[in-house]
């Protein structure tokens, strides 16, 4: 995995003078493929033969070849931004060089080489729209805030597999003092977002303890068991079997709904406490969650405390005319402790403590608001009488240049 990285695009003398090397190299491509191919044209309209099929290709290859180091620059200029119109651009832009020149050698010999040109000139346009569409507003620029990868070991070295970023639009000319302003503006807006990490007491994350479906997902499965019904007494009763399929998949649902409404009347909200928000990879976790556990039915064995950070993104997968997406997670780091549970001043539940430490080579949380992105959890669990308990929390553990500063939590039980 590699470091979540957050500064500006890259701009020093080193990348200048790389883009300026890349640029000449593209011009002189290009300008060898317009020589060869006038050449090979010209040599062939005045010895009325056919243009030679080796210049031809020639021109083709220096042609992509300076279409790829052209646009490489944009590359080097700001490495980490995702540009989907880049990627439309040498896809269909190369395609389109191919096509007209090709079209045009195959025209001397056979007059449908026109048809491959005017396909080309599509192609090309189709390259053009996709820059224009993707490309930033004129008069701004786009820079990476937030950046992750994901990287698995492969023969030879580490290979990066996945990439995804956020970034922003500052005006074209800002300096250095604006695109941290920027920056900082954007970190703050989705850090205060975040329910509960600027004060540090941070409630039980709900959408972990749920198993129950979406209503319409319930709703479709009702519809398709009284189809099977109905196709059993009318068609065949094999038909039950997709009718008993449909009431299994309702009823775990519905035993999931009740299992977790049982647990928060059963223990209430849960909430966790931190001494210092946010935390940097490298630090120690220190606080507490409030479990909700009543003293009387404290776990003879401990909760069991663990923290996670993990990677998601997601994978498309098209085949024909279906198009599915899953949400990949690779856990990144994790660790697990048991804990003894304290009984609160109250004395109406118990209290975990927390102390661990951080590992300092991961990455930080991402603030984007998305399920894709870095993401720290800790989840506290325990064996209690009737109903085991269970509480999962997000912990802002933030990355140290992240320009959010540290705060001091002074919360009593």
């Amino acid at each position: 995995m590699q470091r979540s990285a957050t500064g500006p695009p890259p701009n020093g003398r080193g990348e200048h003078h790389l883009i300026l090397k890349l640029r000449i190299a593209a011009w002189v491509c290009w300008i060898l493929a317009g020589l060869i191919l006038v050449a090979v044209l010209g040599w062939a309209f005045y010895r009325e033969q056919s243009p030679a099929i080796a210049g031809i290709v020639h021109a083709i290859v220096f042609a992509l070849v300076g279409v790829v180091l052209q646009r490489g620059t944009a590359v080097f200029a700001n490495p980490q931004v995702p540009d989907m119109g880049l990627a439309g651009y040498l896809a269909f832009g190369s395609a389109g060089l191919a096509m007209v020149a090709g079209g045009i050698a195959l025209a001397f010999v056979e007059p449908g080489g026109l048809a491959l040109v005017a396909f080309g000139l599509v192609f090309l346009g189709v390259a053009h729209l996709s820059r224009r569409i993707f490309a930033p507003p004129p008069g701004k620029r786009r820079i990476v805030v937030e950046s992750a990868g994901v990287a698995n070991a492969e023969a030879g070295g580490a290979s990066e597999q996945h990439r995804q970023g956020v970034t922003i639009e500052v005006p074209e000319h800002a300096d250095e003092a604006e695109i941290a302003a920027a920056r900082r503006a954007w970190f703050e807006d989705k850090w205060a977002g975040q329910s509960g990490w600027a004060s540090g007491r941070i409630p039980e994350d709900p959408h972990t303890i749920s198993g129950m479906l979406p209503r319409d997902v319930l709703i479709g499965m009702t519809v398709i068991g009284l189809i099977g019904v109905a196709c059993a007494w009318w068609v065949h009763p094999l038909f039950l079997f997709l009718t008993a399929y449909c009431v299994v998949g309702a009823g775990v649902a519905i035993h999931g709904a009740m299992r977790s409404q049982a647990q928060g009347r059963l223990f209430g909200p849960s909430m966790l406490l931190l001494d210092v928000t946010p935390v940097h990879p490298g630090e120690r976790l220190r606080g507490r969650v409030e479990t909700g556990v009543r003293p009387a039915d404290a776990p003879a064995q401990g909760f069991e405390v663990e923290v996670i950070c993990c990677y998601r993104w997601e994978e498309t997968d098209i085949s024909g005319s279906r198009r599915i997406t899953r949400l990949r997670t690779e856990t990144l780091w994790a660790t697990q402790l048991l804990a003894p549970g304290n009984p609160a001043p109250s004395g109406t539940h118990l209290v975990v403590d927390l102390d661990l430490p951080l590992p300092g080579d991961r990455p930080g949380a991402s603030l984007a608001g998305r399920r894709s992105g870095v993401h720290w959890q800790l989840a506290v669990r325990a064996e209690v009488p009737d109903l085991d308990y269970r509480a999962t929390f997000p912990l802002p553990v933030l990355a140290s240049d992240v320009p959010i500063p540290q705060a001091r939590v002074a919360s009593g039980c």
